[in-house]
């Protein structure tokens, strides 16, 4: 994983003493939601106000679909979304300091972008290119159950990925649940579509805290 953006293939954690687990910790970052504004990115493709902001009542997991917010027909949203749309979302406000506090307590060679491509064409290019502009050395991996558009075999869902000496920050709860029950550490990224959405406030100090537990379990 020593350039940009590798396409990584996931190898399980042998049997390690102590000293060499905690060079082994893994920390992953979801992308779209967390470092990398999708809804902007969708605001500014459609040239529509955010559905989320001004609207108090759209809060929790059940408004997960902005298309349907939206009220734009579902292969009409996911068609729009090319390369350029994927390669061009800005930043999230809060992704320097996502970024920055996990490089605070782990490795730089153990982060890495944990995302779930969607099937349109572009999708995989774009988030590879996102990744080397804003982030470059961070690695991206694939996952999720959906397939490649030029058929090829689908990636494997994140928790396939969960470990003792894993962690997972992700936007999604069934992400961050299947993550947990499978027996890793994950953090649940405050915002409007999940059940955290009245904890942004103090996601600073929840999700240092978090990491930091995190780097030192196993001592």
């Amino acid at each position: 994983m020593s350039c940009a953006c590798d396409i990584v293939l996931w190898q399980g954690t042998p049997t390690l003493n102590c000293s060499e687990r905690l060079k082994m910790k893994k920390l992953f970052i979801d992308m779209d939601g967390v470092v990398a504004d999708f809804v902007a990115g969708v605001c500014r493709t459609f040239d529509r106000p955010c559905p989320y902001k001004d609207h108090p009542e759209r809060r929790g997991t059940k408004y997960w679909g902005i298309e349907d917010l939206m009220g734009i027909d579902k292969e009409l949203f996911w068609g729009s979304l090319d390369e350029n749309f994927w390669r061009l979302l800005p930043r999230t406000v809060e992704a320097d300091h996502i970024i920055g506090i996990a490089r605070s307590f782990i490795d730089n060679y153990n982060i890495c972008f944990l995302t779930s491509p969607c099937r349109t064409r572009g999708c995989y290019e774009g988030k590879l290119r996102w990744a080397e502009q804003n982030f470059p050395g961070i690695p991206v991996i694939f996952s999720s159950s959906t397939r490649k558009p030029d058929g090829s075999s689908s990636p494997p869902p994140k928790h396939m990925f969960a470990s003792r000496d894993s962690m997972l920050i992700d936007d999604h709860e069934p992400n961050v649940d299947g993550f947990t029950l499978a027996k890793g550490h994950a953090f649940l990224f405050p915002r409007y579509w999940n059940k955290h959405h009245c904890l942004h406030s103090s996601w600073f100090s929840d999700l240092e805290c978090k990491v930091y537990d995190f780097s030192i379990s196993g001592r």
